[in-house]
This record gives C-alpha cells, sequence and structure tokens, in this order.
C-alpha cells in the first residue's frame, strides 16, 4: 500500500464533536474521573452524558407559551448546520436568551425587514431569504460597534437621530 493511502493511527475519526476547554475543580475532576470509570466511559464521555441529563432539568419560556420546556425537548428544533437559520429559530423562539450581542444584531435584522418577526415556521420564504443576504452585514456592523447613527443607517429616514428635545430651563 502506498504511503498515501496508508492508515495514520487511531482508526476513524468522526466529525461528531468539538473540542470544548473547562475548568474543573481538581476535586471535582476526580470524581468525574471515577463517575466514568465507573460507566466504562471516557471522562468527556461522562461529561456529555451528564450535560444530555442536565439539559432535561433547564426550563426556558418559548415567545409563544407560558409554561416552561426542557432544554432537552428543544434542541433538536433550535439546532441547525447553519448559524444564520440557528440564529434565527432562537431569535424568534426564545428571544429572551439572546445575549447582548445577539439583541443588537436581533434589532437590526428587524428594522431591515420587520416581515421576520414572527413564529420561524410562518416567516415567509423570501423574508428569510433577505435576512441570509444581510447576516454578514448585521454581524459585521455589530462587531464594529459602531456609533448608533451609523449602526442603523440606512434603516431610518435621515436626521431620525439628530431629534432631541431640550430640557434647560430659560
Amino acid at each position: 500500500m502506498p504511503k498515501s493511502e496508508s492508515k495514520k493511527g487511531g482508526g476513524s475519526r468522526l466529525n461528531r464533536t468539538e473540542v470544548v476547554t473547562l475548568r474543573l475543580d481538581p476535586k471535582l475532576r476526580y470524581i468525574t474521573d471515577l463517575a466514568a470509570r465507573s460507566q466504562r466511559r471516557t471522562t468527556s464521555g461522562f461529561i456529555e452524558w451528564a450535560i444530555e441529563i442536565a439539559l432535561k432539568q433547564v426550563g426556558v419560556f418559548s415567545k409563544s407559551s407560558t409554561e416552561t420546556v426542557s432544554m432537552a425537548d428543544i434542541k433538536d428544533d433550535l439546532w441547525d448546520v447553519d448559524k444564520a437559520d440557528r440564529f434565527l429559530k432562537l431569535a424568534t423562539g426564545f428571544p429572551n436568551l439572546l445575549n447582548h450581542y445577539e439583541q443588537v444584531v436581533w434589532k437590526l435584522a428587524r428594522l431591515q425587514n420587520p416581515k421576520i418577526d414572527k413564529p420561524y415556521d410562518e416567516i415567509e420564504r423570501e423574508a428569510r431569504a433577505q435576512f441570509f443576504l444581510h447576516w454578514d452585514e448585521f454581524n459585521r456592523k455589530v462587531k464594529a460597534d459602531e456609533d448608533r447613527e451609523r449602526l442603523y443607517e440606512g434603516l431610518y429616514s435621515p436626521g431620525d437621530f439628530k431629534k432631541t428635545i431640550d430640557f434647560r430651563e430659560d
């Protein structure tokens, strides 16, 4: 077998996981290792299993319901291979889970196209396509931390941010 076709060790590698670095207290790390041994798992396999169990216990409110649902129940609804689609699913279903950066991106997106501010399954294909078209632009603007007037440039009529009220007493 030519060298280029030979195996480079370790068997097949699946691209199903991502590397995450975490810090554990030494005592917790030791007990985690022992627990993993008791279940004949690797430490990372044990941690992954423990997270799956924990997701069943974490409840969140959706935009459309007053009852909590577990993260385990909604994980498949929120996941998509495309980052922009994942964001859209999160923003339309669980806006309370958006961090500050994501809230600013979402505000820009809704100002650009108000038709996306409805449940994910009800967003028209054209409106969704428009969102994807501007996804990189929204992120670029927010990452640049531009001033508010420039951030929303083109979304308001000229001078909207120049209108101020003078509270000084004469």
